[in-house]
């Protein structure tokens, strides 16, 4: 048996993470965005081969008293920027709290995916954290204590999305026990769209209207009935447990 010459070429798949100005502060008041503490940081695909990596906080701990808590006015943006630091390009935003996909507990929020990144080719990026003035006492923040690091890996890995948190309830305190035997249909949306109706529920965890219940007439001429829906951002959980979408 004859055969053409094979030849199997190979490459290093290798990134670089270097680190310049970190955070580190103690006794931080609220602010806004411009007096945020910031952590400087390049990655850099000192490999043979394209890349295509994520950036995620890892090692999460944000506790309140010895307790995991959440924040919606602990703050962060990445910014993509020049090897100066300097001409931001906004990556993404959010807090320590639902709509950015942190819950209780949570060690790992993944910010980006897939960010490609050529052979000796450097990404440059800022993430600054605050903690954001509201013009209300802030008294829920008092006590907080955050620690993190900032991952870069090509691990297959999926954005963290928005959460809504439902409250578990049983029949005899139910908002909308009393339309129950006239409900025909149940509905469950992942993106907050309100609805006009006059009958409309706060049925989150903690009543922030992270989850919404709305109970729509349908248009019939016999016995009034009604569609349900139950809208969340994203993903939606119940309270005691288990995922609903």
């Amino acid at each position: 048996a004859v055969s053409d010459e094979q030849v199997v070429k190979s490459g290093t798949l290798e990134l670089t993470y270097h680190t310049g100005k970190d955070i580190q502060a103690t006794n931080i008041i609220p602010t806004e965005e411009e007096n945020a503490y910031v952590h400087q940081f390049t990655v850099e695909n000192t490999g043979t081969l394209d890349v295509h990596y994520n950036i995620s906080m890892s090692e999460i701990s944000l506790l309140k008293d010895n307790v995991d808590v959440m924040s919606k006015n602990l703050s962060w943006s990445l910014y993509k920027t020049n090897e100066n630091y300097s001409s931001e390009e906004l990556v993404k935003n959010g807090n320590f709290y639902l709509e950015s996909g942190y819950i209780e507990g949570t060690k790992e929020l993944v910010i980006k995916t897939g960010i490609e990144l050529s052979p000796q080719e450097k990404d440059y990026y800022v993430l600054k954290v605050w903690l954001q003035e509201t013009g209300r006492p802030q008294d829920e923040d008092q006590g907080l204590n955050l620690t993190m690091k900032i991952q870069v890996d090509t691990l297959e890995k999926n954005e963290s999305v928005a959460i809504s948190l439902m409250r578990e309830r049983n029949l005899s305190n139910s908002d909308f026990y009393q339309y129950s035997e006239n409900i025909t249909k149940v509905i469950f949306q992942n993106k907050m769209e309100p609805i006009e109706t006059e009958l409309s529920w706060d049925i989150s965890k903690y009543q922030d209207k992270n989850c919404m219940a709305y109970l729509v007439l349908n248009e019939e001429e016999t016995e009034p009935t009604y569609t349900l829906y139950i809208q969340g951002n994203d993903k939606v959980y119940l309270d005691s447990g288990g995922i609903v979408i």
